[in-house]
């Protein structure tokens, strides 16, 4: 099984043969600055569930309460005005 240490050791090495030394040290320094974005990230999210459920329940489930009612009632007039325009050459 494969570590994901093992496979960053394993680019650092192929980075280092085929770019030279200087290339690696960039590579690194990459790295380290996307783990410390990720990690910082992480830190700013906290809490944040709570207001995701906040904004769900007093923002999306009102909003759906009026919008799933109107869009069953255009469905149903544009069905009937569609059904009226194939159906009135035959009457």
């Amino acid at each position: 099984m494969w570590k994901v240490s093992d496979l960053i050791g394993s680019m650092e090495r192929t980075i280092d043969h085929h770019f030279g030394h200087r290339a690696g040290i960039l590579w690194r320094l990459k790295m380290k600055h996307l783990e410390h974005n990720l990690s910082s990230q992480n830190r700013a999210r906290t809490g944040a569930a709570s207001l995701d459920y906040a904004l769900v329940l007093g923002i999306i489930l009102p909003l759906a309460t009026i919008v799933i009612p109107a869009a069953i009632r255009i469905i149903r007039l544009v069905y009937e005005m569609f059904v009226g325009l194939v159906a009135w050459p035959f009457l």
